[in-house]
C-alpha cells in the first residue's frame, strides 16, 4: 500500500502540467535530499573495548511534498527512507529503525516524518498549522534543549507588522487512550506563545510555555523525551503520582545582534520547572545560559560559544528539564549533537543540561573555491553534583541529565565542505573526544574496569549530500 501511495503522488508531480483545468489549480512541490555516509568509530562508549571499532556505510532519504490550492491552503507531507546500514537489517543496525540494506533486500522501511496542513486565513497574515508539526523553540546560538521536535498539534503563526512576529501553539507530545473515569490524566499538554521582533542591528525572540502532564501518559521506549525522576519512580513520567498532574513551566530568550561589521553576538538564556503538588514527587527547575560570538574576517570567521546549564544535587534536583530534543544542543559535534551527517553524536549530552563548557572555534575557512573548513576545540564539564546520576560513561545515560562535576571532556572537531556541483556536495567530519575523570569517579571507574582509565572516542565519517 505505501508503494502505491508513492505512485500516485509522484504520478501527480509529473503529469501535474498535463492535468484538466479544474485540477491545474493545484501547484505540487518536492524538496528533500538523498544523502550516504562512510563512517569510522573508535570505542563511542568510552570503555577501552575495541570491538566496538566499526566501519560501516548508510543512506537515507527525505522528500517533503506540498499540494497548494490557491493562496489559503497547503498540504505538506514529509517521508524518509532509511536509515539502511550497508548489510544490515532491524534492530543490528547502528540505527535501531528497522531498515533492511541485506543482500537483495526489498525494505519496507518508509516512514511518515511530518503530515500537516497549512491554512492562510484571507486578508490577515495569519497562517494556521495542524498535523504533526516540527515546534523548534527560539534558539540563537545552536539549538534548544527544552523543545525541537516533531510532534502532533497546532501552530498559529501571525505578523502584527513587518518588525513583529507572533506564534501560539498547543501540542500533545502523549496520550495513552484509556476508558476509565481518569482519561484526563492519560495525557501531556503543552501550550506556549513565543514573538519575533526585529532590533535596528539584530533580532530577539522570547518565549513561554505552560504544560501539564498526567501520571498515566506513558512515553512507551521514546528515549530523549522529558527529563525522568529517580529510575524507581512508578510514574511512567517520573515527575507525576497518582491522579495530580504535574505542571511544567518555561520561560526564554533568544537574542542576536550586529552591533559592529562582522561582529555578532547571540544569546540564550532558558528557565523551566516540573512540580506536582504531590507530598513525594520528583520536582525539578533549572536554568541554562548560552553565549556565542562570531567575528567574520577575510580568511574565516572566529568565535567562540559558552554555556552554563545548573546541575543536579544529590537528590537528583536542579537540572532544566527537557521535553522533545531530537534536534538537540549542538556546541560541538561528536560529544554533542552537532553533527549534520548520518553518523554518531551526543555522546556526552544531547541537551548540555548538567553541564558547563567552552567551545572556540574557526569556521568557513577557505583558500580555494568551492571548498571550506571549519576547526573546533571544546571543552565540557558536568556540574551534576558527585552522587546524582548513573556514574557509568553512557551517551544514553547522559544525554539527558549531565555528567559529574567529576567528569570532563576535551573534544577536537575537524569539518572539511567541498561543493562538487550545484546542489551536491561532500562533508568530512573528524572528531576525537578525551574524557578526563577526578576523585571518586576516577576510583570508582578504575575498580570496575580493572584499574583501566576511560579510553578516547574518535568518530570519522565521509557524507555525501544531494539536496534540492
Amino acid at each position: 500500500m505505501k508503494r502505491v501511495y508513492m505512485f500516485i503522488a509522484l504520478a501527480a508531480l509529473l503529469l501535474g502540467g498535463t492535468l484538466p483545468a479544474a485540477a491545474a489549480a493545484i501547484k505540487f512541490e518536492a524538496s528533500g535530499f538523498w544523502h550516504a555516509a562512510f563512517i569510522l568509530d573508535h570505542d563511542l562508549d568510552f570503555d577501552g573495548e575495541t570491538t566496538e571499532d566499526s566501519f560501516y556505510g548508510a543512506n537515507r532519504l527525505r522528500i517533503l511534498f506540498s499540494a497548494q490550492a490557491g493562496e489559503h491552503v497547503k498540504g505538506n507531507w514529509e517521508f524518509q527512507g532509511g536509515t539502511w546500514e550497508w548489510g544490515a537489517s532491524g534492530e543490528d543496525t547502528a540505527y535501531g529503525e528497522g531498515g533492511d540494506a541485506r543482500l537483495d533486500t526489498s525494505s519496507q522501511d518508509l516512514k511518515t516524518r511530518l503530515a500537516w496542513l497549512d491554512v492562510t486565513i484571507p486578508d490577515t497574515e495569519t497562517t494556521v498549522s495542524a498535523g504533526i508539526v516540527q515546534l523548534t523553540l527560539p534558539n540563537a546560538v545552536a539549538g534548544n534543549p527544552v523543545f525541537d521536535d516533531r510532534v502532533g498539534g497546532v501552530i498559529v503563526n501571525s505578523a502584527l507588522s513587518e518588525e513583529v512576529k507572533l506564534s501560539a501553539f498547543w501540542v500533545r507530545p502523549f496520550f495513552s487512550p484509556r476508558s476509565d473515569k481518569q482519561s484526563h490524566y492519560n495525557s501531556m499538554d503543552l501550550f506556549g506563545v513565543f514573538a519575533e521582533a526585529a532590533l535596528g542591528t539584530g533580532w530577539v525572540s522570547p518565549y513561554f510555555v505552560y504544560g501539564e502532564a498526567g501520571h498515566r501518559a506513558d512515553q512507551g521506549d521514546f528515549d530523549f523525551a522529558w527529563a525522568h525522576g529517580p529510575e524507581d519512580s512508578s510514574s511512567p513520567n517520573g515527575y507525576a503520582d497518582d491522579n495530580k498532574k504535574t505542571i511544567l513551566l518555561f520561560g526564554g530568550l533568544a537574542l542576536e545582534l550586529s552591533p559592529a561589521e562582522n561582529l555578532s553576538l547571540k544569546l540564550d538564556a532558558i528557565y523551566g520547572n516540573a512540580k506536582n503538588p504531590s507530598k513525594d514527587a520528583y520536582e525539578t527547575e533549572g536554568y541554562m545560559l548560552a553565549l556565542g560570538v562570531d567575528y567574520e574576517l577575510e580568511f574565516g570567521t572566529p568565535g567562540l560559544i559558552a554555556w552554563y546549564s545548573s546541575g543536579a544535587n544529590r537528590n537528583g534536583q536542579g537540572v532544566l528539564p527537557v521535553i522533545g530534543t531530537d534536534g538537540g544542543v549542538g556546541y560541538t559535534r561528536l560529544g554533542m549533537a552537532g553533527t549534520a551527517s548520518l553518523g554518531a553524536d551526543s555522546l556526552i549530552t544531547n541537551t548540555a543540561v548538567g553541564t558547563t563548557g567552552l567551545a572556540l572555534q574557526v569556521a568557513d575557512i577557505s583558500f580555494l573555491e568551492s571548498l571550506s573548513h571549519t576547526v573546533r576545540l571544546g571543552y565540557i564539564l558536568g556540574t551534576n553534583h558527585k552522587e546524582a546520576g548513573d556514574p557509568e560513561i553512557d551517551g544514553e545515560d547522559f544525554a539527558l541529565y549531565g555528567i559529574s562535576r567529576e567528569l570532563s571532556f576535551v573534544e577536537l572537531d575537524f569539518d572539511t565542505t567541498y561543493e562538487l556541483v550545484e546542489n551536491f556536495s561532500a562533508l568530512l567530519e573528524l572528531s576525537y573526544v578525551i574524557p578526563m575523570a577526578r576523585g571518586d569517579f576516577k576510583r570508582g571507574y578504575k575498580n570496575e574496569h580493572d584499574n583501566k582509565t576511560p579510553d578516547n572516542a574518535f568518530n570519522g565519517q565521509l557524507y555525501l549530500m544531494f539536496d534540492f
